[in-house]
């Protein structure tokens, strides 16, 4: 079977069979929920393509992001330690493998490989989170929804993401006329148009002068964890 998910891709060929016999090709239709707020981690998801959101549901209903996964990741629990503690929903349609949760942690018990690769990917998951954190504390909305564009264009092919403001500003957590008046300057300087429903990214190089030095520091992480960086369009075949 060939792969676009970059965990998938490291593994050596005979354990990525030995995952395979294990493992379902599923559909990732936006909007669909893959796991539940509160409810057991049964499956993990190799994300093939597609863009999936982790959310932490509050008490009020809003929804702030706590991670984005693309093919560069995957999307469930690996220590099967009580109910998840975030939903996680697709928001851009795609493919993805699912594996049994349980079937998983058997194979990184298992296999020293599959252990250390995902061990690296919990502990970028970790970093990236914590680097967020003190990005929202530091710097300028403008730089902020830059960074968040740019970690999406990296998790998707071409230039176009099909999402809405009330997204954008539900996972950034202000108003949706921050995050319009946001899209505006960046327009008039060229760097994207939108309608409604899609965000065209005109100039990624442009986009990438209006971030903070934040998505650069995250994606110097990953060739420095062992991974690729996140806009290669790698495949493997099994």
């Amino acid at each position: 079977m060939e792969h676009l998910n970059h965990l998938l891709c490291e593994l050596p060929a005979a354990v990525r069979q030995k995952l395979d016999r294990r493992a379902t090709p599923v559909t990732l239709t936006a909007g669909k929920t893959l796991q539940a707020q509160g409810e057991p981690e049964t499956y993990c998801y190799f994300v093939e393509s597609g863009l999936v959101s982790v959310a932490r549901i509050q008490d009020n209903g809003d929804r702030p992001e706590a991670g984005l996964v693309g093919r560069e990741g995957m999307v469930g629990s690996l220590t099967g330690a009580g109910p998840a503690f975030t939903e996680a929903r697709v928001e851009i349609s795609g493919h993805a493998v699912r594996i049994e949760a349980p079937v998983l942690q058997a194979l990184m018990e298992a296999d020293a490989d599959v252990r250390d690769l995902l061990t690296r990917y919990l502990r970028y998951q970790l970093e990236e989170a914590q680097l967020n954190a003190a990005c929202n504390a530091s710097h300028a909305f403008d730089e902020r929804l830059a960074k968040w564009l740019l970690r999406c264009l990296d998790r998707v092919d071409g230039l176009q993401l099909p999402l809405t403001q009330e997204f954008i500003a539900e996972m950034l957590g202000v108003q949706r006329t921050t995050v319009t008046a946001s899209l505006q300057r960046f327009a008039g300087k060229g760097v994207l148009r939108t309608r409604r429903g899609l965000i065209e990214v005109l100039c990624r190089k442009r986009l990438l002068t209006q971030s903070c030095e934040c998505y650069t520091q995250a994606a110097e992480r990953l060739p420095e964890l062992g991974f690729p960086e996140v806009d290669e369009q790698s495949a493997c075949a099994a």
